[in-house]
């Protein structure tokens, strides 16, 4: 059901507006707006990183630099420590996230 609503080019068009929106806001202000994509326990869990590709495109839309967390965590899955309940990362899910950002802010520093 949630692919579906993904795929309706209004729900997209109503985002990507949205999205621009806040780069704008973020601009004002100094600021560059970047895009984490989250986990989400399930889809890491069962290996099904279809839905990525949604907030990958609306942020390329939108001109808004994406950071890719899901496949981050999928690739440390089976490590312990990742989650701490199935909504939250854990210690290891907060050191990956931190790595992820800290990779691309050093990318985008050249």
């Amino acid at each position: 059901a949630i692919k579906e609503v993904y795929r309706d080019a209004e729900v997209t068009d109503r985002i990507v507006r949205k999205l621009e929106s806040l780069k704008a806001i973020a601009a004002g202000r100094g600021a560059r707006l970047i895009m984490l994509a989250s986990y989400d326990f399930l889809i890491v869990e069962n290996r099904d990183t279809s839905l990525l590709e949604w907030p990958a495109q609306a942020a390329a839309k939108a001109g808004i630099e994406f950071i890719d967390l899901m496949s981050a965590f999928g690739e440390a899955q089976m490590r312990c420590g990742l989650y701490s309940n199935p909504d939250h990362p854990g210690p290891l899910g907060h050191r990956i996230i931190a790595q992820k950002i800290m990779e691309r802010l050093q990318t985008l520093a050249r």
